[in-house]
């Protein structure tokens, strides 16, 4: 990677091709691990489709998130944080409008989940009451908790970018072994409670926003020894999904044999991308426009998810014959209606407005621009 490169991302208009790439990826498998979910959890499909897609969730699930909360915190670094000197400052105002941005976006569309998941009660796998929904607007263990958990990231990792002030390799490894082995812990010990409060997703995905920082603050240095662990971490990959192929219907998320060799596969998956993404030339394509209006798809995919997933199952037509078929149909459509309706929020005042709820406090006339997330 060209350091020069490095924090040019939403600075003047440029953008990092690469990361946008990687962003559509992730977004992808975001929606694709929630079609998973749904009839996993459903039971929808007899055997053994049931158990391959139950493999294909848990696996995607090790590290879908994590690869998101790395790119988050690379365009955090890249858009709120400058350096003079070696020593770290924060863009204030620029953080302060994003931060109320995202707090708005959270409202809009957590309030408007759950009100849905009141008035369709029969037709969710989570059926929401009115104290329910109150709590999840404050503290929510549902689809929007990526934005509820990105805020309050971004408050902590400013603070302790301030006080770290300058990010070394030997700094940035303290950090992000104390917070790999809290987010390790977490998982094997997660009770009831962490998963109602949050606690879980804060503490498990920490450790990899503070590698997008470090990713977007210190660079990839190509060398021999880079290039052995891009291969070390395709070997890492192969061996985790032949083993897991075989192993997943007794895994679940308190076994630490499971939780330590899905930390492992995630950093290997996401080294490996890393590595090959900011390696090759990218131009604008379909997988760069979608990772532009990735976090439009994530807001919108799970009313789509949902339909389909219930008017499937409701239909009968979830059969072993026709599982790839009803996953892929399911995982398509949300995904392009959601990005058919991100593009549309371009033109249109109104859609504007929802997705960038900070526009209301723009003066009229400035041009409008969606920050990165």
């Amino acid at each position: 990677m060209d350091k020069r490169q490095i924090m040019v991302l939403n600075q003047g208009g440029q953008r990092l091709r690469w990361v946008d790439a990687l962003k559509g990826i992730a977004i992808l498998t975001v929606v694709l691990g929630h079609v998973l979910l749904g009839y996993a959890e459903n039971n929808a499909f007899p055997e053994p489709a049931h158990s391959i897609i139950y493999g294909i969730k848990l696996w995607i699930y090790t590290w879908h998130m994590p690869l998101f909360f790395v790119i988050s915190g690379f365009t955090f670094t890249s858009a709120y944080l400058s350096s003079e000197t070696g020593v770290i400052s924060i863009q204030e105002k620029r953080l302060k409008n994003q931060l109320l941005n995202l707090i708005l976006i959270f409202l809009i569309f957590q309030i408007s989940l759950c009100v849905l998941k009141m008035i369709f009660s029969s037709f969710v796998d989570n059926p929401m009451s009115f104290k329910e929904m109150v709590f999840n607007i404050f503290i929510p263990n549902t689809i929007m908790w990526y934005i509820w958990v990105l805020v309050v990231f971004y408050l902590a990792f400013s603070y302790l970018c301030r006080t770290i002030k300058i990010i070394d390799n030997r700094r940035f490894t303290i950090v992000f072994i104390i917070l790999l082995l809290i987010g390790i812990f977490e998982k094997i010990t997660a009770t009831v409670l962490n998963y109602r409060l949050c606690i879980g997703n804060l503490l498990h995905c920490a450790a990899f926003f503070w590698l997008g920082i470090y990713f977007s603050r210190i660079g990839i240095e190509r060398n021999k020894r880079y290039n052995f662990i891009v291969v070390s971490s395709l070997i890492i990959v192969i061996v985790y999904a032949l083993v897991f192929a075989i192993r997943y219907p007794i895994s679940s998320n308190e076994n630490i044999i499971y939780v330590l060799f899905g930390e492992i596969n995630a950093l290997a998956i996401i080294i490996i991308l890393i590595g090959i993404f900011n390696r090759v030339k990218i131009n604008d394509t379909l997988l760069t426009k979608i990772g532009e209006k990735s976090l439009c798809i994530y807001l919108l995919h799970t009313y789509f998810v949902t339909a389909l997933k219930v008017m499937f199952i409701r239909i009968g037509l979830c059969t072993t014959n026709r599982a790839l078929l009803i996953v892929l149909i399911t995982w398509f459509i949300p995904s392009l209606v959601s990005f058919g309706i991100a593009i549309l929020s371009d033109k249109i005042l109104l859609l504007k407005i929802i997705f960038n709820p900070i526009t209301l406090f723009n003066k009229v006339g400035i041009k409008y621009q969606r920050k990165s997330f």
